[in-house]
């Protein structure tokens, strides 16, 4: 590889490249190609493509995968979504005057979505259950040589095939003969049609929305019981830093916004999950279990007669419109998933500086390049990084990285004194003791 990498945590050159990256730990130092479509300008943080794989120049490169955030996928998204929120309002004023906390839309968040009020009509009139109690099936017939004892109909050709084979007979008399095996006429219940394949393949898609609907309502109602929890905590201890978080709340929520949008967010989450519920109670039934899971249906469903005119499946077409127009965002290419966490690299560093300026607004800590007089200490980015300095010349290097993976923590081992890491989960995993007598 013929540039090479700058480690953000201590500062060093790497030449030879790790078994395994932390995305936005490293920084180039000259222009780089990633993969075959994402230059990354000198200073850019070093991050994945959405694979675990991919070429650095000439070099194949291997990232820590996300763990966190696979282990949580709601609470990450929502994260990166504040994080882009309160980025895009830091750069349309200053730092000072940005509010740290991210405004829910919570009306909007609560609000059943047009799928969810479909689903929910159709549940009431029983339009899916109606299909799994009393499905549509096709009847096979088959013809097996069977004995006679077993035997429940004849095939049309039974006597004809009998005469042919006298190695079915058992006897033969004066009248006639006496068959030991006959020709006989199965029938089967064929429930893998093309219609309930859709009811089957229809379900699968159900729970996999409405389950990342609940998800998504849940984590936001755990940060409003946390945000009122905290309201109601005992505040004799550290009761400055719970006067100014509760400032900070008060910002963003007016009144009693805070509790009517989680009277909102519960009131969604239940109804969410009654039809998740419903959907699950399908899947459990017998027609469910009949249909192979490799049998799929793609996109743009063929409209049977059955399903364009039956009571009950003529409706299951429109559940399978509402989910596809919902879903016809087509998959970001690995170019657009570089430049996405190039972003998300720079928004958090953004967000980090907001945090940093309104926590540090009353302690006369000058923002920008160096310390203004009479001020105690300044606070300045360089890079993405944040460099709290002290009058008396000791510094703090705060170092923001957009990072889900565990593998971070055992990376904070080697970090320098005086050294901060910031990750969105909300976790300082490093500031050893005696970094704080080497900072303010």
């Amino acid at each position: 590889m013929r540039s090479k990498l700058i480690d953000r945590f201590t500062g060093e050159v790497i030449v030879d490249l790790p078994p395994s990256l932390i995305e936005g730990r490293y920084v180039v130092t000259a222009p780089t190609l990633l993969g075959s479509h994402t230059r990354l300008k000198q200073g850019e943080p070093l991050i994945s493509d959405g694979s675990d794989r991919c070429r650095l120049e000439d070099v194949e490169v291997t990232f820590s995968i996300d763990d966190l955030a696979k282990a949580n996928e709601a609470r990450a998204e929502l994260c990166k979504e504040a994080i882009r929120n309160i980025a895009d309002r830091s750069r349309n004023k200053d730092l000072l005057s940005t509010s740290p906390l991210f405004a829910i839309n919570l009306d909007k968040e609560a609000a059943p979505t047009g799928l969810e009020s479909l689903l929910r009509s159709i549940v009431a009139e029983h339009h899916l259950r109606a299909i799994q109690e009393a499905p549509n099936i096709e009847v096979e017939y088959t013809q097996e040589v069977t004995p006679v004892g077993r035997a429940r109909r004849l095939a049309p050709r039974a006597a004809t095939h009998l005469a042919s084979h006298s190695e079915l007979w058992q006897q033969r008399t004066f009248t006639g003969v006496v068959p030991r095996e006959v020709l006989a006429r199965f029938s089967n219940d064929r429930y893998a049609t093309y219609e309930n394949v859709v009811f089957a393949r229809l379900l699968d898609r159900l729970e996999q929305i409405l389950l990342a609907r609940w998800l998504r309502l849940n984590e936001l109602r755990a940060s409003l019981e946390a945000g009122r929890d905290f309201q109601g905590a005992d505040q004799r201890h550290f009761h400055r830093l719970y006067a100014r978080v509760c400032e900070l709340w008060g910002e963003v929520y007016r009144g009693d916004a805070a509790e009517e949008g989680l009277a909102s967010a519960l009131k969604a989450l239940g109804g969410v999950w009654a039809l998740l519920t419903h959907v699950r109670e399908l899947k459990q039934g017998n027609l469910y279990s009949q249909i192979p899971r490799g049998a799929q249906v793609p996109d743009s469903m063929q409209r049977t007669n059955l399903l364009m005119y039956d009571q009950h499946y003529r409706h299951l077409p429109r559940l399978w419109d509402s989910i596809v127009a919902s879903q016809a965002t087509r998959e970001p290419t690995a170019a657009e998933i570089a430049r996405q966490r190039l972003r998300l690299q720079s928004d958090y560093s953004l967000y980090v500086g907001v945090v940093l300026t309104r926590a540090l607004q009353k302690h006369n800590v000058a923002v920008g390049k160096g310390i203004k007089q009479g001020g105690e200490a300044g606070l300045e980015s360089v890079g993405l990084d944040w460099i709290l300095t002290h009058r008396s010349g000791r510094v703090l290097r705060i170092i923001p990285v957009a990072c889900w993976s565990s593998d971070l923590r055992d990376a904070c081992g080697s970090v320098p004194l005086g050294t901060l890491i910031c990750c969105p989960e909300g976790v300082v995993w490093l500031w050893r003791q005696r970094a704080l007598n080497s900072a303010l």
